[in-house]
């Protein structure tokens, strides 16, 4: 009896129970919600895309920062050997 409740939403919604008038007018309701879930479903599509490239850039930038870490530790090594240099100079120590 699920279908006497529907035909009685129905004939609230339209006042009418010319089953044609009814039915075009309930396929067109159901038109307008698919058209808006369809644009709600782009709207969320278009964000992902705009999550995807904020992730790009925040995955490109850490790849910046580890290269300038290991940039980095090599000038520190360098510059390392560059005092160990100096002090075998003042000591006069044989290299």
């Amino acid at each position: 009896m699920v279908w006497l409740a529907k035909c009685k939403e129905l004939k609230e919604i339209f006042d009418t129970y010319d089953w044609v008038d009814m039915m075009v007018r309930y396929c067109r309701r159901a038109a307008a919600e698919d058209r808006k879930f369809g644009r709600r479903i782009n709207l969320l599509r278009e964000q992902v895309i705009d999550v995807f490239k904020d992730m790009i850039e925040f995955v490109k930038e850490i790849e910046t920062v580890r290269k300038m870490l290991s940039l980095e530790k090599a000038m520190e090594r360098i510059a390392f050997e560059k005092d160990l240099f100096i002090d075998k100079l003042l000591q006069n120590i044989p290299f």
